[in-house]
């Protein structure tokens, strides 16, 4: 890793994940793949899309002018301005 923040970022969201799941199994809740599960009952289309969205966004296969992740982000970035 090199220390920026989007690895940081990363890092994050591993860390919440596991931490949820090991939380979840020791007291016998749900997990994010079951609940995903769930969702995935009730809203098959839009939980596939978003997957291949998100997949998509990542894999950079979306051009700019497609992209709504980036789209999204760059506008909250716009409203918001320069964090310092």
């Amino acid at each position: 890793m090199t220390g920026r923040r989007a690895d940081r970022g990363w890092l994050t969201i591993v860390e919440f994940v596991l931490g949820h799941n090991v939380v979840a199994a020791g007291r016998g809740d749900e997990m994010l793949s079951e609940a995903f599960d769930r969702y995935l009952a009730k809203y098959p289309v839009l939980m596939h899309a978003v997957v291949v969205l998100v997949g998509l966004h990542l894999l950079n296969r979306l051009p700019r002018f497609a992209d709504p992740l980036a789209a999204v982000m760059g506008g909250l970035a716009r409203a918001v301005g320069p964090l310092r």
